[in-house]
């Protein structure tokens, strides 16, 4: 219990703004080292990352392809938060939380090419063909000696914990409940075994199942299921957004307006966010930016330094596309549906509604599609919700086998997968905390890495 409440405060402190400002200045660090390379070479980037993927034979023979390494980090990164994170925010923070989450993912964009510019450097090439790697192995051998190899067994052990939790219990908690409200059969109502409700034992059960199969298997077939299921996701929910926005279009512009507004506007801030102050708004923001695409915490280095690429200049791109695509795109769209439905006084901030989390987008969908669009948000969290599970398990399979050998791997993925059916049927207010704390925490070594290894990093040319 002490030791529960000591990570907890840890995690409240680093979240409270010193771990934020820490992470916004290596931002903004790196944003100035490579001349702005997010904004200034947004074009090339896109160009060299997803405009690859249309020349012949690209990718042909490697084991683990660039795309498919964007995938898995996408998969991890792209969870229930671009949903029920986001509708959070915008009722916590008001409409100038986007804002800020947009500052903090651009300038996240350039840590994720850092992290990925030095995963690539400091990875480690296997027995049987292909690389291992991660924040730990920069740690360990970029930093050096006794400091660098405890910063990265710290953070090994950081991400396991964190992908117990985040990464895998709170997620299909989520998706359980989002799942048994949108398509709850009534002959299976108010049944419990043990105690605990018997659609959420069905449910956990199935997403243990259908998950463990692909875990056991390796990582080669979490890659191809990745590659296959995150891009029709995100096109799914893409699409699904534009409907939204097309059919609420007279309220676009003033939607846009509010997150300015509300930004830097004491009196909006105040009147409408129940007496929030400016610097809690920007907290609000700034953490959901980071909690989305997850840059500054060296989780999506632990596959992207697998991939087998011709530079670490062009791995460095491909982790700036993952933030781009989950944060500056993904959120910002479900920012702008929830902000043109007319749920919040875009004048005031104030909310219209007692929804919050996922059952507010799904009430500004339902507005439109009815109960189908209800049931397409429960789909979309179920499909994020099983993406980031499978990601996050690549992530915490392989900090174990750091911390602990390649023979020692299945016991994590035994682990991870009970794990999973237990996020199924328990309450998990205190697996949320500690979370965030891991989370937290795990940012800290890798932070550290990055500063002392900043001069490695060069400019995109």
């Amino acid at each position: 219990m002490i030791i529960y409440e000591l990570i907890r405060q840890i995690g409240e402190v680093l979240w409270g703004g010193v771990g934020l400002a820490f992470m916004l200045g290596v931002g903004v660090y790196f944003t100035l080292r490579l001349r702005f390379a997010q904004v200034r070479a947004l074009p090339l980037i896109i160009k060299r990352t997803l405009g690859s993927l249309f020349v012949k034979d690209n990718g042909k023979g490697r084991r683990v392809s660039p795309f498919s390494a964007l995938c898995t980090a996408l998969a991890a990164s792209v969870g229930v938060g671009n949903i029920a994170g986001v509708a959070t925010a915008l009722t916590l923070g008001g409409p100038g939380a986007v804002f800020w989450m947009l500052v903090a993912s651009v300038l996240g964009m350039a840590t994720a090419y850092a992290e990925n510019y030095l995963g690539i450097l400091y990875r480690v090439p296997l027995r049987g063909g292909g690389y291992t790697g991660g924040a730990m192995y920069c740690l360990r051998d970029g930093v050096g000696g006794r400091a660098g190899k405890c910063l990265g067994a710290l953070f090994a052990f950081f991400c396991v914990m964190a992908s117990l939790g985040m990464g895998n219990m709170s997620q299909v908690n989520t998706l359980t409940v989002n799942f048994t409200s949108a398509f709850g059969i009534r002959a299976l109502a108010g049944r419990e075994i043990a105690g605990v409700d018997l659609y959420s034992v069905i449910c956990g059960a199935g997403v243990c199942l259908a998950a463990g199969i692909a875990i056991f298997a390796g990582m080669g077939r979490i890659l191809r299921i990745t590659e296959r299921v995150v891009p029709f996701i995100v096109i799914l929910y893409t699409l699904g957004c534009i409907a939204v926005l097309f059919a609420y279009r007279e309220n676009l512009v003033s939607a846009i307006g509010s997150v300015f507004k509300h930004a830097f506007s004491l009196e909006g801030v105040y009147g409408g966010v129940g007496g929030y102050s400016i610097r809690e708004v920007v907290v609000c923001g700034v953490k959901r930016g980071v909690f989305s695409n997850e840059a500054g915490l060296g989780s999506t280095v632990c596959i992207g330094a697998s991939a087998e690429v011709d530079s670490a200049e062009e791995q460095g791109m491909w982790g700036m596309l993952n933030v781009f695509i989950d944060t500056v795109v993904m959120c910002t769209l479900t920012a702008l549906t929830v902000l043109c439905s007319g749920l919040i006084d875009l004048q005031s901030g104030r909310m219209l509604t007692d929804s919050d989390s996922a059952a507010l987008v799904s009430e500004v969908f339902g507005s439109i599609f009815g109960r189908w669009g209800s049931g397409f948000i429960a789909v979309c969290i179920v499909l994020f919700a099983f993406s980031t599970v499978l990601g996050w398990s690549v992530y915490g399979v392989n900090c174990f086998v750091y911390l602990f050998g390649e023979r020692r791997a299945n016991i994590y993925r035994a682990v991870y997968v009970a794990f999973i059916f237990i996020g199924a049927v328990a309450p998990l207010t205190a697996v949320w905390e500690m979370s965030d704390s891991f989370n937290a925490l795990m940012m800290v070594p890798n932070l550290m890495g990055l500063i002392f290894l900043r001069k490695k990093v060069t400019s995109l040319k």
